[in-house]
């Protein structure tokens, strides 16, 4: 790994710049933007838009944020990807909403 790429990996693990998170959400590398969407300083409506993401990677990590809205999890809640509704059912779980979404999230 090159220092450039240190960098960018460091800054979407866990910076506060919204700037940079919001550019960042929209790499060509998957492992950025599932950093991105770990990252506790990760607006909500950044977290929104990614949940669309085409990797399910990503698509998880968005919901295992803390900062992902509920009405974004609602929608999570109905991935086709099995490891995407674990997430969400686990996020849920710790928020204790649970029953919001439990005939759509894995029991």
């Amino acid at each position: 790994m090159n220092d450039l790429q240190s960098r960018i990996f460091k800054t979407a693990a866990s910076s506060n710049d919204q700037t940079a998170l919001d550019e960042l959400a929209s790499s060509t590398n998957p492992l950025v933007r599932e950093l991105v969407a770990t990252n506790k300083n990760t607006k909500s409506t950044t977290l929104d838009g990614m949940a669309n993401d085409s990797e399910e990677g990503v698509r998880g990590a968005v919901a295992m944020n803390e900062n992902t809205m509920t009405t974004t999890l609602i929608r999570l809640s109905t991935d086709s990807s099995l490891f995407v509704k674990t997430c969400v059912t686990i996020s849920l779980r710790r928020r204790r909403n649970y029953s919001i979404i439990e005939k759509n999230a894995v029991a």
